[in-house]
C-alpha cells in the first residue's frame, strides 16, 4: 500500500524467490488535505474510505506492508568506524546527534550499509541513516491495525524501488542492476529520486514540488513544448542531486534515468529528461521477474514493498 497526498496505490500479490506475482492493482482518490507530505489528518475519514475500497475490490485482509513518502524523512550518509555489525544499532542509538540535528527520541532509525573507506589510516563503514519521525510511522501502523490489516513493514519510496531494480535482473530487457540507475518517482505531491546500483543506495532524496507545477497544472499543457517550461524547476531539484552525487567520487556516473509513478504517463516527458540531462531516459514498463497483467509504472513502489528485504519496523 502506497500511500501518496492524492491517491492510495494498493496491489495485491505473492513474492517468491523468482518472481512477483500480481493478482490485483488498483488506486483510490483522497480528498484534499487529507493526507499531506506523509501526515495523516482525518484518520477516521482515511479508515473509512480504505475500508470501502477493500471491500468494493475484495482484498484479501491479511498482511500489509506499507510504503510512505515525506519530506520530514531525514537521510544522510556517515561513516563510523568499521564495528561488528549487530554493534551499530547501539553505536547510533548513542551518538546520533554526532551525525544528525535530531533528537533520537522523535524518530525511527535505521540504516543501511553502502560501503566502506580508509580515513587517516582508520577503517571506516560507510552507511546511510534513514529516520523517520515516529507520528508517522506510528500512526501509518494504527491505520493498519483499523482497518484490520496486519501490519508488517512500513518502509519508504527509496528502498521499496533500490529492492524492486535488485531483485529484477534487467529492465525492459535494455539495463541490468548493475548499472548505475537514477529513479526517478513522479508523484503530485513530491519527487522521490534515488540513484542505485547492484542493490545499493547511493543517494535518496525528496523533492518538493511547488504548487504551480504539481502534477494538475502539468496535466492541462497539451503539448511538450508548453511542459517543458513547467518542469524547468523540477529539474533543477534533480540536478542539484545529480551533481552532489557525481562531485562526490570522481568515477561516479550515472547510466540511466528511470521514470515512473503517477507522472510518467506524460506524453513525450521520458525525452524532455533525456535531453536536459544528457543521459539515456526511459520509463519503467516491464521487469523480467514481475508477472502482472496492470501497469507497473504506476504501482512500483506497491510491488517493491512486497520485497521482503529490510524496511522500518516497529
Amino acid at each position: 500500500m502506497d500511500l501518496n497526498a492524492d491517491e492510495v496505490k494498493i496491489i495485491e500479490g505473492k513474492f517468491t524467490k523468482k518472481y512477483i506475482i500480481v493478482e490485483k492493482m488498483f488506486s483510490i482518490k483522497l480528498p484534499a488535505g487529507l493526507y499531506i507530505d506523509g501526515e495523516i489528518h482525518d484518520m477516521e475519514q482515511l479508515m473509512y474510505i480504505l475500508k470501502k475500497a477493500l471491500l468494493e475490490n475484495e482484498v484479501h485482509l491479511g498482511n500489509v506492508y506499507g510504503v510512505v513518502n515525506s519530506t520530514k524523512i531525514i537521510m544522510r550518509e556517515v561513516s563510523i568506524p568499521r564495528i561488528e555489525e549487530n554493534l551499530v544499532q547501539s553505536i547510533l542509538s548513542y551518538q546520533l546527534a554526532d551525525y544528525l540535528p535530531v533528537n533520537p527520541e522523535e524518530y525511527v532509525i535505521e540504516y543501511m550499509p553502502v560501503g566502506d573507506t580508509l580515513e587517516d589510516g582508520v577503517e571506516k563503514l560507510i552507511i546511510l541513516l534513514i529516520c523517520i519521525p515516529k507520528k508517522i510511522v506510528e500512526s501509518h501502523l494504527d491505520l493498519f491495525k483499523n482497518i484490520n490489516l496486519r501490519p508488517q513493514v512500513l518502509d519508504f519510496t527509496g528502498n521499496v524501488i533500490n529492492k524492486l531494480i535488485y531483485y529484477n535482473g534487467n529492465i525492459d530487457n535494455q539495463h541490468n542492476k548493475e548499472n548505475t540507475i537514477a529513479c526517478i518517482d513522479l508523484e503530485n505531491e513530491s519527487i522521490g529520486l534515488t540513484i542505485t546500483q547492484n542493490g545499493i543506495i547511493k543517494v535518496s532524496r525528496v523533492i518538493e514540488i511547488e504548487k504551480d507545477v504539481s502534477s494538475s497544472a502539468l496535466q492541462e499543457f497539451k503539448s511538450v513544448s508548453g511542459l517543458e517550461v513547467n518542469l524547468n524547476k523540477i529539474f533543477e531539484g534533480i540536478g542539484m542531486v545529480f551533481d552532489y552525487f557525481l562531485t562526490r567520487e570522481k568515477d561516479n556516473n550515472i547510466d540511466l534515468i528511470l521514470l515512473y509513478g503517477t507522472m510518467a504517463d506524460i506524453e513525450g516527458i521520458d525525452q524532455l529528461f533525456s535531453n536536459y540531462f544528457g543521459e539515456p531516459c526511459m520509463i519503467l514498463k516491464k521487469l523480467n521477474k514481475v508477472r502482472s497483467n496492470g501497469e507497473i509504472t504506476r504501482y512500483a513502489n506497491s510491488i517493491g514493498a512486497l520485497i521482503r528485504i529490510g524496511g522500518l519496523k516497529k
